[in-house]
């Protein structure tokens, strides 16, 4: 089934932030249409869109977390990792 929400209730969903949405609409990379002035995200084709991106990302491999994709420096996570101004 297909599925419109708004990005304001998009963003409430969790998946990204209203901001890194209306960047995403600027950019013509946010797929949904435009009813008068308020724009309906296709939250259903957004969430294909993702978890396709997380495959290429992953190199064919299903991604759980965003923060999977990314390698920990010195396996020390980020919240940890100090820095001149102290932790980063």
């Amino acid at each position: 089934m297909i599925k419109f929400l708004t990005i304001r209730e998009t963003a409430e969903t969790g998946i990204f932030t209203e901001w890194g949405l209306r960047k995403m609409l600027k950019n013509g990379k946010l797929p949904g249409v435009f009813s008068g002035t308020r724009f309906y995200v296709n939250y259903s084709e957004l969430e294909k869109m993702l978890a396709e991106q997380s495959r290429v990302n992953a190199g064919g491999q299903i991604v759980s977390r965003w923060h999977d994709m990314r390698p920990i420096p010195n396996g020390i996570p980020r919240a940890r990792q100090k820095s001149r101004r102290g932790i980063l």
